[in-house]
């Protein structure tokens, strides 16, 4: 890699060299019960992987599985940190969804939702992953 300064000059020279780097993902993350609802409100069927970035193997595998296998499909993923989303916030959220959200995977199919537990076992959540979407 080369650093050049006339890169970031400006919004436009910046966003185009970030683009050489990156490739396009469908992936959101909110941490407000309002940004949750008009998200909610948006999309009809999403995959919400509710996750703790304090926990090592969550961590691996969204960086290991979603954003290089799911991330760029045509899948709208959004994550929830529950380090990023206060009690408030989470309490709306979970009275909302009409059950508590945490450590999971919740798929939802035209504003049906379908819970699926999250499993410590990585291996055992990433075939659940795979088997939902395909390996």
């Amino acid at each position: 890699l080369e650093l050049n300064s006339s890169k970031f000059v400006s919004y436009q020279t910046f966003e185009n060299a970030l683009k050489a780097f990156l490739r396009p993902a469908n992936i959101y993350t909110l941490n407000t019960f309002d940004t949750f609802y008009r998200f909610n409100e948006n999309f009809d069927n999403y995959l919400c992987y509710v996750y703790d970035r304090r926990i090592a193997e969550q961590n691996t595998l969204i960086y290991q599985f979603i954003y290089p296998n799911i991330g760029t499909k045509d899948t709208t993923i959004l994550l929830l940190d529950l380090c990023d989303i206060d009690n408030t916030n989470l309490n709306s959220i979970n009275t909302y969804l009409g059950f508590e959200i945490k450590n999971h995977l919740m798929v939802v199919n035209n504003n049906e939702i379908t819970s699926i537990e999250y499993s410590n076992n990585l291996i055992e959540f990433d075939n659940l992953i795979k088997s939902y979407f395909g390996s």
